[in-house]
């Protein structure tokens, strides 16, 4: 009887997130009320969804795809530092950006045109607060045909092996038969003593992060999924798997939520670079959050300002990201 409980919830969990997309495509549905009104006249219709995108993704799972990785990620007023992140994603073998921009006011997109207009981004507007969830489904019901492993991660979050340059070989390596998502464990990078923002990549500044037993951020988890596995997103560092799909992470452990039971960094990790300078930091905090509707406090600096550590692998990528830079925007 538990174990039909659980199911249940799941279910429910699924109908919730899933039709996020579609739910808030109508305006009358954005209160709570009225979500949840929705989401328990739908819940019959869940177990046929269920079942449907398990023949579903057993069809797409034998196609070519377009693109074999793409990152979806939403987006507010990071214009300063989009270049960077997608040329050194590029780099490592990310090849289309799925981006959702939360109503920016900066330059995002005079910033991502040259982008767009390659096709190695594909450009939305978002509008609304606590849109990041939305996004993430959305990405998933438009690319589950096209993409064959999709990274969920922000923009202040940087894939990153010390013993490799590229991730492809990797996850074609580990996705297995009964894998829906490979976990990837934090390594939180302080602000290197700066004040204000300097010159130059956040990446060859920002050299300095905590000690690998720093808890609970480095337990934190962010994810790289086969698409045609989600059932639902229930945060930003997880998702819900069709049935007999887990998450698993770099070691081989099974994952069931947001965090590791240890941290993992050896091969491939998240690089996050939360806090970058005190007036960075100032600027996002007022910015908010993508997936609650609260502003970060000041305190959250001091907690994850950690600079114990010394690690400058990011500089081997230096110079082919700032070529790749002036290659984007001369062509």
């Amino acid at each position: 009887m538990k174990k039909f409980f659980h199911k249940v919830f799941d279910r429910m969990r699924s109908v919730d997130q899933r039709f996020l997309p579609y739910i808030h495509r109508n305006q009358f549905f954005h209160g709570k009320i009225a979500n949840r009104v929705l989401v328990v006249l739908l819940f019959p219709f869940a177990w046929v969804y269920s079942v449907w995108m398990r023949i579903m993704s057993r069809f797409a799972e034998k196609k070519n795809f377009q693109t074999q990785l793409a990152i979806v990620a939403i987006i507010k007023n990071e214009g300063p530092y989009l270049d960077e992140w997608i040329c050194y994603h590029r780099l490592i073998g990310v090849e289309k950006f799925l981006l959702y921009d939360n109503e920016s006011t900066d330059d995002t997109c005079s910033v991502l045109k040259p982008y767009i207009e390659k096709g190695i981004v594909d450009y939305r507007l978002i509008k609304g607060r606590q849109r990041q969830l939305v996004a993430y489904h959305d990405a998933v019901l438009r690319y589950y045909k096209k993409v064959k492993y999709l990274a969920v991660i922000d923009a202040d979050e940087f894939l990153y092996s010390d013993r490799d340059d590229e991730i492809l070989p990797y996850l074609d390596a580990a996705f297995s038969k009964n894998i829906g998502g490979l976990c990837f464990n934090w390594l939180m990078f302080g602000s290197s003593g700066y004040l204000e923002k300097p010159e130059g990549l956040v990446t060859e500044n920002y050299l300095h992060c905590a000690e690998e037993n720093f808890l609970p951020p480095n337990v934190h988890i962010k994810s790289i999924v086969n698409p045609r596995r989600v059932r639902c997103f229930v945060n930003p560092h997880s998702a819900l798997y069709l049935k007999n799909y887990h998450a698993y992470d770099t070691e081989g452990n099974r994952v069931d939520g947001a965090f590791t039971k240890e941290p993992h960094h050896n091969g491939w990790r998240i690089d996050h670079y939360f806090t970058k300078s005190k007036a960075e930091f100032t600027k996002k905090r007022l910015r908010g959050n993508a997936d609650v509707l609260i502003f970060r406090s000041e305190e959250e600096f001091d907690l994850n300002d950690r600079n114990e550590v010394f690690d400058d692998g990011m500089l081997r990528f230096s110079q082919r990201i700032k070529n790749e830079i002036t290659k984007m925007r001369s062509e």
